[in-house]
């Protein structure tokens, strides 16, 4: 006689919660809290906003970090504030993130999986434990995916708060706005009542527009300097120090232009560096089986979700291809939001192989 195993959401959210607790607290352990480097920005453009309620104008995309430093030290909470903050952020996004593979898959044990899995990859939880965008925009990321697949389409309040999210994701990391072109893919995909108003489509389209056209106006300079370098140095990698030639060509040649893409698409996606360990090299190969469950999941997430789909891979291609593009910096940081939507993907494929095994 077979055993129905029963589980409650309590037990659950109690065993995710342990587990989210006892990896932040060996991250913490083994990295403390690291204010250097990219952080010292944040700090400097904080205090002159304390000091002159100024902004930097060479940052002003990344302006709302400043503002929760310059916040937290206002309050004198200290820097140690901002650590707590983004755990906290990223607390409820683990949540969310439980309730969209919850939504997505209607099965307790594949959302299980999925949760543990966005907690177990490092390659993700480390940014916690940096003064840098990386935490909030994450979990940003996650938090605005749960309200665009929860989103009432009748609702104006819904697509005016979708638009107030992009907006602050957008100033978190000038990335932020590329979600207007996975987001629009949603909707044209999504949105199965015949009555839906076409105004309230038309008015998010023209306002996300609107906002486009800002940012290239604050940031063009800045964006065709990494547009020009990547079409004419041609280097693989954005770094400190320097590396073989092999790695960096400069011709104009369209045959080798494809290859080194080719090549950087690759370095980008394998998370993989010249300068680390052989260990630290093989705990970024752990995440390779979420790749490989991805790419089997798409076809069952098509057909359960096309919308859903669409969202996800435009996402992930959108995102991706803006640093290949671009640059790829030396220790793969950029490569970290999109990393829940292929643990989504997965859960696809891990249904699929595991059809009939898990109870819903």
């Amino acid at each position: 006689m077979k055993k129905n195993w029963i589980l409650s959401e309590t037990s659950v959210f109690i065993v995710i919660g342990l587990l989210w607790l006892f990896v932040q607290s060996m991250l913490y352990f083994h990295y403390g809290f690291v204010t250097n480097f990219e952080g010292l920005k944040y700090q400097n453009d904080a205090k002159e906003f304390i000091d002159s309620f100024k902004l930097n104008t060479d940052r002003l995309f990344y302006s709302i970090y400043p503002i929760i430093i310059a916040t937290i030290l206002k309050l004198r909470i200290g820097l140690y504030g901002v650590l707590v903050f983004q755990l906290i952020i990223n607390a409820w996004a683990t949540y969310r993130f439980y309730c969209i593979a919850r939504k997505l898959f209607s099965n307790m044990w594949i959302a299980i999986y999925a949760t543990c899995i966005l907690i177990l990859t490092f390659q993700i939880q480390i940014w916690n434990f940096h003064l840098y965008t990386e935490s909030l925009f994450i979990s940003g990321l996650i938090i605005y995916t749960y309200r665009l697949i929860t989103i009432n389409f009748f609702s104006i309040k819904h697509f005016i708060y979708l638009g107030i999210l992009v907006l602050i994701l957008s100033f978190v990391r000038p990335t932020g706005i590329l979600l207007i072109i996975p987001t629009l893919v949603y909707f044209i995909f999504s949105h199965k009542e015949k009555s839906l108003s076409f105004y309230r489509i038309s008015l998010w389209a023209l306002a996300a527009i609107a906002v486009v056209i800002v940012h290239i106006l604050y940031s063009a300079g800045q964006f065709y300097e990494f547009v020009y370098r990547a079409w004419n140095n041609y280097w693989v990698i954005w770094a400190y120090s320097g590396f073989s030639d092999s790695f960096v060509e400069s011709t104009s040649d369209t045959h080798r232009v494809i290859k080194l893409l080719s090549y950087r698409k690759l370095y980008f996606f394998s998370m993989l560096r010249p300068y680390y360990s052989d260990f630290h090299n093989l705990l970024m190969m752990t995440f390779y089986p979420v790749y490989v469950l991805a790419f089997i999941g798409i076809i069952p997430f098509w057909r359960k979700n096309k919308a859903m789909l669409l969202f996800v891979v435009t996402l992930i291609a959108v995102f991706s291809m803006f640093s290949i593009l671009t640059f790829i910096n030396w220790h793969g940081r950029f490569i970290a939001p999109i990393l829940p939507f292929f643990i989504l993907l997965s859960g696809a494929g891990i249904q699929l192989i595991f059809k009939n095994k898990f109870a819903k």
